[in-house]
């Protein structure tokens, strides 16, 4: 299911990830653009990620953990949680 205009941020060193959910007609951004608060999926790398900071940072959506997941079933995550 593609789902345009849903906006996604990615961290920073999740390239594959982020090309994955490109393909599939979501907005990437990155969490280190200052409009990654108004996404609405998050993926970080793992839990050493400030996990943390995200979830108390009113993002209505979820936070997606990419680590030990493919790029495919990130993006399979991300089309299921959103909807």
């Amino acid at each position: 299911m593609v789902n345009l205009r849903r906006l996604v941020a990615v961290e920073a060193g999740l390239g594959p990830v982020k090309d994955e959910l490109e393909e599939r007609g979501f907005t990437v951004t990155t969490l280190e653009e200052p409009g990654w608060r108004r996404a609405d999926a998050i993926v970080v790398g793992g839990i050493d990620s400030n996990l943390a900071s995200f979830q108390e940072a009113s993002i209505a959506g979820p936070v997606v953990l990419a680590a030990g997941k493919t790029p495919e079933e990130v993006a399979d995550e991300i089309s299921t949680r959103l909807g």
